[in-house]
């Protein structure tokens, strides 16, 4: 699978987390990172929680980019945000 794949709650808990195979996938989280507040920066959490909350209003996918990494490094990813079946 190229894509790293995750399962959200809505209250942005991490239930499941799959590492895609591409080398600049997102690392896993970590123990103590068991929310995407945890998880990621501050900024990009709250844009993950906009996306949330419009994914549950609408029912639609929705999708964003962002950057991770340091002044040396950075990585590009497309995030697709879809609805899981009850």
């Amino acid at each position: 699978m190229p894509d790293t794949l995750f399962v959200i709650r809505r209250n942005g808990a991490i239930v499941n987390f799959l590492a895609g195979n591409e080398t600049a996938t997102m690392p896993e989280p970590r123990g103590d990172q068991t929310r995407i507040a945890d998880y990621l920066p501050n900024d990009i959490a709250n844009q993950w929680f906009e996306l949330i909350h419009l994914v549950i209003q609408d029912g639609k996918p929705q999708q964003c980019e962002f950057t991770l990494g340091d002044q040396a490094e950075k990585y590009h990813y497309e995030l697709q945000m879809v609805p899981l079946p009850e």
